[in-house]
């Protein structure tokens, strides 16, 4: 199909969207009345903002094209600075961990994968799979001790070291890949209210949980194991008899630096989650398609939300 047929579809794709959502998107918006008319006049104005605000970030990108070669290390220079700022020491940990994920992965999905962006994103989602496998045998084994998660991970370190240089060519490689398929429109569209989601579900990571389901379960199992040094179940709390694999993280997070680790370390499936929406809309549509994807994928209210709690 042309593009300009394409572009003829846009008007009735936004009537049609408008139409549909419209009912249950002012029912969200009458929920900032609550704490006070100000609150839902605040609210307005912020969206106008945002909207106003990414309006003019795609002429900026219009007039500056060299700009986007930045974005990448901008955004994520940005949210490790965030995070290294107000969770210093858990943030460590998770970019501890994440490294020795990526060279787990590495080793499990080294002939498999082929672009840059498919190593940055599946060898350490593979490798946090592996991470619980392993966190599970230690578990049965009553090994659950900080010394000898500590004493693993600095073996790992060290033998996946030369990783390190790896990393940073594919980095370069995914930012010439970035370049060559964001320099739509609709993408600089997306990047502020992308932005602006990512700075909320990062300050829900890095906040006290207050959720109830991981405050009433998943951090118990997590807390209840490192404590006792092994998988021992709860008797009155009959599902600590099958942990999740993301509660045996929280573990391992709990057995590092307590809950902030926890939470830090399993956020990280969050930008994962979104990275393999890039992916396969690269594989089946166009870059352009899988980056607006993982930007509507992340700016969905109910998806920041869960993917930035501990569940």
């Amino acid at each position: 199909m042309s593009k300009v047929k394409l572009s003829a579809l846009w008007p009735a794709w936004i009537a049609l969207t408008v139409a549909v959502t419209a009912k249950p998107y002012w029912w969200h918006l009458e929920y900032f009345r609550h704490p006070g008319p100000r609150f839902f006049a605040l609210y307005l104005g912020f969206l106008a903002a945002l909207a106003a605000g990414s309006f003019l970030y795609v002429r900026l990108r219009w007039l500056r094209p060299a700009w986007v070669a930045w974005e990448p290390r901008i955004f994520a220079g940005f949210f490790l600075a965030f995070f290294l700022f107000y969770a210093p020491v858990a943030t460590l940990y998770a970019l501890w961990i994440g490294f020795v994920c990526f060279g787990l992965g590495r080793l499990a999905l080294g002939r498999i994968t082929e672009s840059a962006l498919e190593q940055l994103t599946l060898w350490p989602a593979a490798g946090l799979g592996f991470l619980s496998a392993l966190m599970f045998t230690l578990g049965l084994a009553h090994l659950y001790y900080r010394w000898v998660i500590l004493v693993l991970l600095a073996v790992a370190a060290l033998a996946f070291r030369r990783n390190a240089r790896t990393l940073r060519d594919l980095w370069r490689r995914a930012e010439a890949g970035y370049v060559a398929c964001a320099e739509d429109p609709l993408w600089g569209l997306c990047l502020v209210f992308l932005f602006v989601a990512t700075v909320s579900s990062a300050m829900v990571a890095l906040s006290p949980e207050i959720a109830f389901d991981p405050v009433s379960f998943h951090f118990v199992y997590a807390r209840h194991y490192a404590q006792h040094h092994q998988l021992a179940a709860m008797a009155w709390l009959p599902a600590s008899y099958r942990p999740q694999n993301v509660e045996i993280l929280y573990t391992l997070g709990f057995l590092l630096d307590g809950q902030a680790a926890a939470k830090v370390l399993t956020y990280a499936f969050f930008p994962l989650a979104a990275l393999s929406l890039v992916l396969i809309g690269r594989r089946w549509f166009t870059g352009t398609a899988g980056l607006v994807g993982a930007a509507l994928l992340a700016t969905t209210p109910f998806i920041s939300w869960e993917g930035s709690v501990a569940k």
